[in-house]
């Protein structure tokens, strides 16, 4: 008997469902609206002199990087053989970055892994590996962000010698073989036998 057996019939009714969700939007919303009660004052006369354009396309190169994000990963699961569809994996996605706001680094990827498990991709290890691959990928495209974008900087003195350093280990840990060897091994509680 799993416990949705054991919870009372009410539990499982729409309404108290969508009421329940209702009451903990409005807990977090209040709790947002408390934690954020003292820098309204600073916000106000920059949200006046800010510019509705500027806005506006800076949430659509956002929403943009989102969306584009998202094929990114599908791409990487189907090379793994994990065929999803978009709205799918945008789902996923979104309770991952959801999850983020959880303490504990685990609940990001425990979030893909759920939102992909309902949906019927089984294969823990491989979605997991795909993480991993995401995230040195996106870890070798921050630092080339970086430094172009130190080029339009003046004045900047960074030391790019441990930045570099940091993407050459990165890049290196991405090669397939060594990829492949560290995924199987920090994967193996997950049952993870051979990740290519």
């Amino acid at each position: 008997m799993g416990l949705r057996d054991r919870l009372p019939p009410w539990v499982s009714d729409r309404r108290f469902v969508v009421g329940a969700q209702l009451v903990v939007l409005a807990i977090f919303l209040g709790a947002l609206g408390w934690a954020l009660r003292d820098v309204w004052g600073d916000a106000a006369p920059r949200l006046r002199n800010a510019d509705v354009v500027d806005l506006a396309l800076a949430l659509a190169v956002v929403a943009a990087y989102y969306l584009v994000f998202v094929l990114g990963w599908m791409r990487i699961l189907g090379a793994y053989g994990i065929r999803i569809p978009y709205r799918v994996a945008l789902q996923a996605e979104m309770l991952s970055m959801l999850a983020k706001y959880v303490p504990g680094g685990v609940w990001t990827p425990a979030a893909r892994v759920v939102a992909l498990r309902r949906f019927g991709v089984k294969e823990t290890p491989v979605v997991l590996a795909s993480i991993l691959l995401e995230a040195g990928l996106s870890a070798l495209a921050g630092v080339g962000v970086f430094v172009v974008g130190l080029a339009f900087v003046d004045g900047v003195d960074f030391p790019l010698l441990p930045l570099a350093a940091f993407g050459v280990f990165v890049a290196v840990l991405l090669w397939p073989p060594i990829f492949g060897a560290v995924a199987t091994r920090l994967l193996r509680p997950f049952g993870a036998h051979d990740v290519k």
